[in-house]
């Protein structure tokens, strides 16, 4: 197509950005005011997670997320509706800070700890 462009392929416009002057034959074209430009969803952060949202934020899949609410690891959800649970970001936040934290180092399992032992025995050097 003649004048047709992938709108895949064209930069986006900068918000503060006006428009070019119009060209002999076109049309008016408005030019955007730098206070009319809305703020992107992506920055505002919601007060209120659902479940999905909620074990991003925390960082665990949606799995590992059921499994936190069952072991009582996360805050109750609040109920918006039958179907409609959210977890809110200041609880989530708090839960964290109030998870249990791993004190030392975890002990080696057992099957290492065996052939780290044979092999000492077979080598005589440590391992």
């Amino acid at each position: 197509m003649i004048g047709h462009t992938d709108p895949r392929r064209v930069p986006p416009r900068r918000a503060d950005a006006s428009v070019s002057p119009p060209v002999q034959g076109e049309g008016p074209q408005r030019v955007e005011s730098p206070r009319a430009v809305a703020l992107p969803i992506a920055l505002i952060t919601p007060a209120l997670f659902d479940d999905e949202q909620a074990a991003l934020y925390l960082g665990v899949g949606s799995r590992k997320f059921r499994e936190m609410r069952e072991a009582g690891l996360v805050p109750a959800p609040i109920v918006l509706g039958p179907r409609h649970l959210r977890w809110s970001r200041v609880e989530l936040d708090a839960a964290i800070a109030a998870m249990p934290r791993q004190s030392s180092k975890p002990d080696e399992p057992t099957w290492l700890a065996q052939a780290r032992s044979d092999r000492t025995k077979t080598s005589g050097a440590p391992a």
